[in-house]
């Protein structure tokens, strides 16, 4: 842990730092879900990934399940958020829609909250 506007620790001093800082990672997770849902059209999926990725946040299952259990989100909105997103910008038919909507590789709502989303364009 070193910043250009502090000290430099060594690697030691850093690993004690950041087991002993007096923090809720739990609570930090759910802070992280809150900013995720402001920012995004996500999935609960997605939601998980994003708070678990070494390319996301970082938490533990376990702080990100307290934080996936604790976040208000309507799922059924995001996925129609989502799918006008999609609809503006590529002009999908329903079925293709569908597909990147609950893709593995896409949005990964669930099949009911796609078909709410299409259902609601």
């Amino acid at each position: 842990m070193h910043s250009r506007y502090g000290g430099r620790f060594s690697a030691k001093a850093a690993h004690y730092g950041a087991d002993h800082v007096k923090a809720n990672w739990s609570r930090e997770a759910l802070g992280a879900a809150r900013s995720y849902v402001r920012a995004l059209n996500i999935s609960k999926a997605g939601l998980s990934r994003q708070l678990t990725s070494k390319y996301g946040s970082q938490f533990t299952k376990k702080q990100a399940a307290y934080a996936l259990r604790h976040v208000k989100v309507d799922y059924n909105k995001e996925a129609l958020a989502a799918a006008k997103a999609y609809e503006k910008e590529f002009h999908m038919s329903d079925a293709e829609l569908f597909d990147q909507l609950t893709s593995e590789y896409g949005s990964e709502f669930t099949a009911s909250q796609a078909e709410y989303a299409i259902k609601h364009l």
